[in-house]
């Protein structure tokens, strides 16, 4: 008789309106199938965060703010259609659970895996512990990958009971591996690739639609109208002639030379990268997926923060692209560098490699050579 697959369940932030939220839960679930894995994501509806995802409330503000968000509703309406439509034409999910059912799926799954994202930040998640494993019954069948605390650190007794529960752990960040270690009294704790590098370059072209931009420079930041990173946009337009297309969520008016896509779906993101002649991000994806289709990229990185202390600083750090933040002295500024993708890829691909092994130890129980 043919051994029965086993069914694994993902748990993450797949209700995010967030291109790389869903792109990294579509890789996980990719991944596990090409490895003959029925992988699942939990279709897990926390009532915080559908507040925070789909709410948008108009008590307490000042006229001018509440003229602004009314402006922009229409906007927001048709960009979670946009999601709701790729949720259901690409992720695999479960029947809806909420708060109140959740423990119900320990009798749906052999393995659960969390992550990736930052399903550990207490902060993001509204200190939901559903999201460092509470619902489920058996601790043998906790298990992580390319978890992300992001920024958030505490020493609650709840919290740290929580995450000594987990069997497999593997994070996405060195510092996160760090704090996982000291408050949990581990050192097995992997440093693992994001998920989005386990699927080839070729599966993610093959999801994409035609522009009828020939040329282009894609903007896409996460930090707002009052960011300097269109400075830096406008800065490469001038020397290049190029237009700059730019993915974004508010109604405001743009100069001639920007074309503003507002409610584009995660399959429209990656065609923009791919298609682009240079991109300009402070997005951790966004750098992800230009690595992956090999383009002119170019980061910034809150000047607050040290390169090896941000999400995207770690993963440049990683592969050896640190001369991809961009400096303070644009005048100095080589536009037309081609990342070292030589070196890079070979880093790449042994990290690919690694996390694989590391996926192979929960499914299989291999141990990692």
């Amino acid at each position: 008789m043919e051994k029965k697959a086993n069914k694994v369940g993902i748990l993450t932030f797949h209700r995010a309106n967030n291109y790389g939220a869903v792109l990294q839960a579509y890789a996980l679930q990719t991944y596990l199938e090409t490895i003959g894995v029925n992988a699942e994501i939990v279709d897990y509806r926390s009532a915080y965060l559908e507040k925070a995802y789909r709410g948008h409330s108009l008590a307490n503000k000042d006229i001018k703010k509440l003229l602004r968000d009314l402006s922009d509703w229409p906007i927001r309406y048709l960009k979670n259609k946009a999601f709701e439509k790729y949720r259901k034409q690409y992720l695999n999910l479960s029947k809806t659970y909420l708060e109140n059912n959740v423990i119900e799926s320990n009798n749906m799954y052999d393995y659960f895996v969390f992550g990736s994202d930052q399903i550990w930040n207490y902060n993001l998640s509204g200190k939901d512990s559903n999201y460092l494993g509470a619902f489920v019954l058996d601790k043998k069948k906790l298990n992580s990958y390319a978890a992300s605390f992001g920024t958030y650190r505490t020493r609650e007794k709840e919290y740290l009971e929580m995450l000594k529960r987990f069997n497999k752990v593997s994070v996405r960040e060195e510092s996160g591996r760090k704090f996982f270690n000291e408050i949990t009294n581990r050192t097995d704790t992997k440093l693992v690739i994001d998920i989005v590098f386990l699927i080839n370059e070729n599966k993610w072209k093959s999801k994409k639609n035609k522009k009828k931009v020939k040329r282009y420079i894609f903007l896409y930041t996460l930090q707002g109208e009052k960011t300097k990173m269109k400075e830096v946009a406008q800065y490469l337009a001038d020397r290049t002639g190029l237009k700059i297309v730019e993915m974004q969520a508010w109604l405001r008016p743009k100069p001639k030379n920007f074309i503003p896509r507002y409610c584009d779906t995660p399959i429209d993101f990656l065609s923009w990268i791919s298609g682009a002649d240079y991109v300009i991000t402070d997005s951790f994806h966004c750098t992800a997926f230009s690595i992956i289709f090999k383009k002119k990229f170019w980061v910034k990185i809150a000047e607050c923060s040290e390169i090896s202390d941000s999400r995207v600083g770690n993963l440049l750090h990683l592969l050896h692209l640190e001369e991809r933040v961009i400096g303070k002295n644009l005048g100095k500024w080589d536009i037309d560098a081609m990342p070292k993708y030589e070196e890079a890829l070979d880093k790449l691909k042994k990290e690919i490699n690694f996390s694989k092994e590391f996926v192979n130890t929960i499914i299989k129980g291999e141990k990692i050579k």
